[in-house]
């Protein structure tokens, strides 16, 4: 069983098909592995093992180990842990955001007994106003937001209730408020390193029944360091690039390479590939709902 994938590495779910007592089948993975179907190499994941043993355990919003140095995990649907939707690696430093926008500094470290921790830092980029499930994201920098709470007064009497925003635990993606009879509007955001920078990928799609999921907008705003704010790319991507993007991993890879286009987004999950230039989505070449690997000469 595939459970996920990474640039040139697949993750796999070793085990086998039960049946339980009403005839109902399903499988049990007993261990996972690292799979380079490119160097024909395997790395067993026994950590892994010891966190994720059956399907119905798959509830961890945020897993990290190392090989011999043991694991790290919060607890299944932990807050405030379970509100990141998406993360990335920037560099050694890894990043998460959630669906309000803000993006999260996750420090990666080692315990006095060698074994993996994590910590969450001050909110690079902070988007949320303090209420509803967000009022758990204070805990990343309240002295922040204590300096800033008159400001963040005044925006809530500003904007009412149209700041309100629901809570969605652990994904990615919400339905849109807006919606019209008939339709179901659905918005997703994906964080992606590319050229030594964070970009966020915000799609916001409409299910139609003849049609399926028809791309509305594609938004790319790549994270400014400086002014703590979320920059809009507009032209293109740059750089001879293309962005592929699931709700599982996303990679930007090198373009055009094959069919790849350059200045493409490819959306696996609803088979759309967004042009940045002309602003236009059409259907893929690739398959929907397929697992990406990348060859190494693929990777930016």
């Amino acid at each position: 069983m595939i459970a996920g994938s990474t640039n040139d590495w697949l993750a796999l779910g070793l085990g086998q098909k039960h049946t339980n007592d009403e005839q109902t089948k399903h499988y049990v993975v007993y261990n996972y592995v690292l799979h380079n179907p490119f160097s024909n190499r395997s790395l067993p994941l026994p950590e892994l093992d010891a966190v994720i043993v059956q399907d119905s355990n798959r509830k961890h919003p945020l897993i990290v180990f190392q090989q011999g140095k043991g694991v790290w995990s919060p607890e299944p649907w932990a807050a405030p842990y379970t509100y990141l939707i998406d993360i990335a690696f920037l560099g050694d430093k890894l990043y998460a955001i959630t669906t309000a926008e803000d993006l999260i500094p996750l420090d990666l470290a080692l315990d006095e007994d060698g074994r993996p921790v994590v910590a969450m830092g001050t909110r690079v980029i902070k988007k949320s106003l303090r209420y509803d499930c967000y009022e758990l994201l204070a805990t990343f920098d309240e002295e922040d937001d204590d300096q800033n709470e008159e400001e963040e007064d005044d925006e809530d009497e500003e904007e009412g209730e149209n700041n309100h925003m629901p809570c969605y635990i652990n994904c990615s993606e919400e339905i849109a408020r807006d919606v019209e009879p008939g339709n179901i509007t659905v918005i997703s955001w994906h964080l992606i390193e590319s050229h030594g920078k964070l970009l966020m990928v915000r799609h916001r799609r409409q299910f139609h029944t003849d049609t399926l999921w028809v791309t509305l907008k594609v938004d790319v705003l790549e994270a400014d360091f400086s002014t703590h704010d979320w920059v809009p790319l507009t032209g293109g991507l740059g750089g001879g690039q293309a962005l592929f993007v699931s709700m599982d991993f996303s990679k930007s890879v090198s373009a055009p390479c094959g069919e790849v286009e350059e200045d493409a987004i490819y959306f696996m999950d609803t088979r759309d590939v967004f042009n940045m230039k002309s602003g236009t989505s059409s259907q893929s070449k690739f398959d929907r709902g397929a697992t990406w690997v990348f060859p190494p000469e693929y990777q930016l």
